[in-house]
């Protein structure tokens, strides 16, 4: 296999867990293949510390306030928290590039080009078409391939007056891969048969290979636990206390919940609340759990990665992502909607059975990897 340069771009400007533990898995799966790897330091438009301090002027004084003095500069210290935990394993283009043009101007050398996973194209989370995440800053004679692994689209289908646009950046791709099966009936719907689904990232890697990536110092297991990984509010957190309440009094657990929200949000019902958290944290937290109540997509992939017992509780939105997953590994009997479930009822999970399943999705996602990687345009 020749060797290769690979740019990957994907979502590394906010705070949250699972975008910068998928980028990780991608980026080591590329760099066990023998590939060099190059993260694009790419910020969007609305993340930047121009636009965030702009948009908090729009606000009450008390929001301001708290903006000002207290989550702006929480929110940015947990970023670079997060992106040096990155660095440890994966290299950042030499350039930060804080907006499409600049990209677009000058972007990193590569052969292949990489549009990661997470919810690079969901127009509504990005507040727009965000135009980084389709490759569209390389030139149209590019002898680079192009490729997406594991794109989430996350919404029921593309806005009407996106469409037109979205099909013609989507056309430039070399390889087309998804993460749900919607996102590839809507891919199919505008007109793309060539669009394969691979899991996300984070699967890519075996319960083993991150038990590898554990950092043993940030946390040491005293008790046995529940955790609660929760990216919702209100009504979600509201079945996430009845539930794990019950459990938790059922099998005499602590409750534990993990979160990048800051301090104001912690759940005052647990034993400890882990706010703040950086991925190497999450990954201790989740590795060494009895029992997992997530409402998040990575929150239900890692707990079917590390073969633990879990409830899934389902967003308001953007749930398609969470309802694949499950339905990939005929689990959605861990499916939590409302406040009528019966947790007495459920039977432990055969992880026999899912880890051959888990193991084929595994390789045949490894082997549309292998076929980016072997790709040469140049010829």
């Amino acid at each position: 296999m020749k060797f290769k340069k690979i740019a990957l771009i994907t979502i590394l400007d906010n705070i949250n867990l699972g975008t910068y533990l998928q980028a990780l898995a991608l980026g080591l799966v590329f760099k066990q293949k023998g590939c060099e790897v190059e993260i694009i330091d790419y910020h969007r438009k609305v993340t930047t510390l121009t636009y965030v301090i702009k948009t908090t002027f729009k606000k009450n004084v008390v929001k301001i306030l708290y903006n000002i003095l207290y989550n702006i500069p929480e929110t940015f210290y947990l970023k670079n928290k997060d992106r040096r935990f990155l660095r440890n394993y994966l290299s950042f283009s030499s350039i930060k590039y804080t907006s499409y043009q600049a990209l677009k101007t000058n972007p990193p050398k590569a052969d292949i080009y990489v549009t990661g996973s997470d919810q690079v194209w969901n127009s509504v989370y990005n507040r727009g078409i965000e135009r980084a995440f389709y490759l569209d800053f390389l030139p149209l004679n590019t002898t680079a391939c192009r490729a997406a692994y594991a794109a989430s689209i996350g919404m029921d289908m593309f806005p009407k007056d996106e469409v037109k646009e979205t099909k013609s950046l989507i056309a430039r791709y070399d390889y087309l891969s998804v993460r749900e099966t919607h996102a590839k009936k809507i891919l199919n719907e505008i007109g793309f048969d060539n669009v394969e689904i691979v899991l996300d990232p984070t699967l890519l890697l075996s319960k083993s290979d991150w038990a590898k990536l554990i950092n043993n110092n940030v946390f040491f297991k005293r008790e046995q636990y529940l955790l609660i990984y929760s990216v919702e509010t209100n009504k979600e957190n509201s079945i996430i206390k009845n539930i794990a309440t019950q459990i938790a009094k059922e099998k005499g657990y602590a409750i534990y919940n993990v979160s990048c929200n800051d301090y104001f949000h912690k759940l005052s019902f647990c034993d400890r609340n882990y706010m703040r958290a950086t991925p190497d944290l999450f990954l201790s937290l989740m590795y060494n759990a009895d029992f997992i109540v997530a409402s998040s997509f990575h929150g239900t992939a890692f707990s079917i990665n590390m073969n633990k017992e879990f409830l899934s509780i389902t967003p308001n939105k953007f749930n398609s992502r969470v309802n694949s997953l499950l339905d990939l590994f005929d689990l959605k009997n861990r499916l939590v909607t409302d406040f009528n479930f019966q947790y007495e009822n459920m039977e432990f999970i055969d992880y026999n059975k899912i880890n051959v399943l888990l193991k084929k999705e595994r390789a045949t996602s490894l082997m549309y990897i292998d076929k980016v990687i072997e790709s040469d345009r140049s010829l």
